[in-house]
């Protein structure tokens, strides 16, 4: 009785993209009002997860019905913890700790002994989302030279070509020998292929 205004039911929302709950909501006779948008775990970005009056609740026809919208889950970002130095555990260990998620992979390195780490990248003090993936770079010590062969190359050549494979050349003068043009190298005194630490 009484001859109110015609009651409707607010129509089931949750989960349709906004467009589609627009669409709903004025078939059932209501309107559109704020449309608020907020993070959840469960609700994919863009899809309704909920609205006021409630779905099922009867109003008014005509009322409005406000809408809240997903942006997705929260991002929450972190720092980059630095490592260096620390061994492979105990920076893996950090990382973790910082909510992200480690791969870890070897590089040569003169400044960092043995086992420990180097460096990730992302590097530390960058801001990443939680539960990133971060490289970590442990050293396996120096990186051992080849040693290569310079027998019989120019002077300057066979310095360059030491100097390339990270080693350090020492040049001592012998007098030439029969028919071999001055500043020809006659010898070497690590044999080549041989491996030794760099800036031998």
């Amino acid at each position: 009785g009484g001859g109110g205004a015609e009651q409707v039911k607010v129509p089931t929302l949750s989960g349709l993209t906004r467009a589609a709950a627009e669409q709903q909501i004025s078939t059932a006779g209501l309107q559109l009002g704020e449309v608020k948008e907020a993070f959840s775990e469960d609700v994919e970005k863009g899809q309704v997860i909920s609205s006021d009056p409630a779905e099922g609740q009867e109003v008014d026809k005509g009322s409005t019905v406000i809408l809240t919208v997903s942006k997705g889950p929260e991002v929450r970002e972190v720092e980059v913890p630095s490592v260096t130095g620390q061994s492979a555990e105990e920076a893996e260990a950090t990382l973790e700790q910082a909510g992200l998620s480690v791969t870890t992979r070897q590089e040569p390195s003169t400044k960092v002994e043995e086992g420990l780490a180097t460096r990730t990248n992302p590097p530390a003090g960058r801001k990443v989302a939680e539960k990133s993936s971060v490289i970590l770079f442990v050293s396996s010590g120096p990186r051992e030279s080849t040693v290569p062969n310079v027998v019989g190359l120019q002077r300057n050549d066979a310095i360059r070509a030491l100097r390339d494979a990270g080693l350090k050349a020492q040049v001592q003068e012998a007098p030439p020998e029969g028919d071999v043009p001055e500043g020809t190298v006659l010898q070497q005194s690590i044999p080549e292929g041989q491996k030794v630490p760099p800036n031998s």
